[in-house]
C-alpha cells in the first residue's frame, strides 16, 4: 500500500533501449515508472522500431506534457488531491546522453557534474581531478550554455537535468576503471600480473556462479579471456 500521508507521490522514471530479437534489429524503448520506495514497476510509454528513436522531442513530448499536468494539477483520490513529484530519472550513460541531448560519456566535455574539459591520452579521454573545476548549474543548462549540449532537452520543464539524474555506476566504474584494472592484471607488467592458474581459477568460479544468476539478468558472468568483448 502507498503512504499518501503527505498527499504526494514521488516517482522514479527509467528510460533505456531493449533488444527483443537476436535475428533482427527490432527493439523497444520503454519509459518505465515506479513510486519511490516501491518495488512495483509500471510502463508509461513504449516505443518500437529498428533503432533508437530518431527524435528526442517526439519520443518524450507526450510524457513531458502529461507529467507536467500531473505536477500542476495532481489527481483526485478518495476526495484528496495527490500531487506528483519526479524524484529522479534513471538511465545508463548512452540513454542519458540521448534524452538530455548531450554528447556521450567519452567526449571532451562529458562530465555530468562539472565544467572540466577532458584530455585525450592513450586513446581515451581523461579528466584531471586537481583542476578544481566549478560545478554545472541547472539554470545555465536550461539556457544551452554548456559545450556538451547538442540541443535543449525536452525534459527541462519537468526535471533538474543536472541533479536529478543519478550517475551511471556501470559505465563510469565497472566498464571503465574495473575493466581496465582487470585487463592490467591479465596482460600488464609482471609485477602485478596474475598467473595463468589464478586466471583459470577465477574463470571457473565465474562460470559456476552463472547457475545462481536470476533469469531476468540477461548478462551472465563470462570467462576472463572474454574481458575485451
Amino acid at each position: 500500500l502507498l503512504d499518501l500521508s503527505e498527499n504526494k507521490l514521488k516517482l522514479l522514471v527509467n528510460i533505456d533501449g531493449v533488444p527483443i530479437s537476436k535475428s533482427s534489429k527490432s527493439q523497444l524503448w520503454p519509459i518505465l515508472g515506479a513510486v519511490f520506495r516501491s518495488k512495483f514497476v509500471f510502463p508509461i510509454a513504449i516505443y518500437h522500431g529498428t533503432s533508437k528513436p530518431s527524435s528526442t522531442e517526439v519520443f518524450l513530448s507526450d510524457f513531458v506534457d502529461e507529467f507536467a499536468d500531473l505536477v500542476r494539477n495532481g489527481i483526485e483520490f478518495d476526495g484528496t488531491i495527490i500531487i506528483f513529484e519526479l524524484k529522479a530519472i534513471i538511465c545508463d550513460d548512452p540513454a542519458r546522453a540521448f534524452v538530455e541531448c548531450i554528447i556521450g560519456h567519452t567526449g571532451y566535455s562529458a562530465c555530468e557534474r562539472c565544467v572540466g574539459i577532458g584530455e585525450r591520452k592513450q586513446n581515451r579521454t581523461v579528466y584531471n581531478s586537481n583542476n578544481n573545476d566549478s560545478l554545472k548549474e541547472v539554470n545555465k543548462f536550461n539556457e544551452l550554455k554548456f559545450h556538451h549540449q547538442n540541443d535543449l532537452s525536452p525534459l527541462i520543464p519537468i526535471v533538474n537535468c543536472i541533479d536529478d539524474f543519478p550517475l551511471d555506476y556501470m559505465h563510469m566504474v565497472l566498464l571503465g576503471l574495473v575493466k581496465r584494472a582487470l585487463i592490467f592484471m591479465l596482460r600488464g607488467d609482471e609485477i602485478c600480473k596474475i598467473s595463468q592458474q589464478q586466471a583459470i581459477e577465477i574463470t571457473n568460479r565465474l562460470i559456476l556462479s552463472r547457475e545462481n544468476i536470476p533469469s531476468n539478468f540477461n548478462r551472465k558472468p563470462r570467462p576472463l579471456d572474454e574481458i575485451c568483448y
